[in-house]
C-alpha cells in the first residue's frame, strides 16, 4: 500500500484494519486516519509503530466514537501519553500486547474484558 488518501472520504467508515501494514514510511497516516468521525474500531497490531508515531496519534486523534483500539505488536516502549486517557475514556477493547508500556495505568483501563 502506498498511501492512505483513500480513506478521507470514507467518513462513515466504522472498522478499520491496518494490521501488518509497514506505516513507518507513510508520512501521512495520522492524518487520514485522524479523518474517520465515525470510526468504532480501529487494528493497527504489527505497523512497526514508533514512540513519536503513537504519541502523535493520541495527541492529534479526534476519534470519539472509538469503542476497540488494538495497537498491540508495535514498537512502543515508553509510558503512555496524557491525550491517551482522553482518547480512551469510551474505550471497551485495548490491546496493548508486546508493548513495552511502563508507568501508571489507570484503574478504568484495568476493568476493560480479555479478548
Amino acid at each position: 500500500m502506498d498511501n492512505l488518501h483513500w480513506l478521507p472520504p470514507l467518513s462513515s467508515l466504522k472498522y478499520l484494519n491496518l494490521s501488518g501494514i509497514d506505516l513507518r514510511e507513510e508520512t501521512n497516516w495520522l492524518q487520514e486516519v485522524a479523518t474517520l468521525p465515525s470510526l468504532l474500531e480501529l487494528r493497527m497490531i504489527d505497523c512497526n509503530l514508533n514512540n513519536f508515531m503513537i504519541n502523535s496519534f493520541f495527541e492529534y486523534s479526534n476519534l470519539s466514537s472509538l469503542v476497540t483500539l488494538d495497537l498491540s505488536e508495535n514498537n512502543f516502549s515508553s509510558q503512555l501519553p496524557n491525550a491517551f486517557f482522553n482518547l480512551t475514556k469510551d474505550i471497551t477493547y485495548l490491546g496493548l500486547s508486546f508493548l513495552k508500556i511502563h508507568g501508571n495505568i489507570p484503574s478504568s483501563l484495568l476493568n476493560l474484558p480479555y479478548a
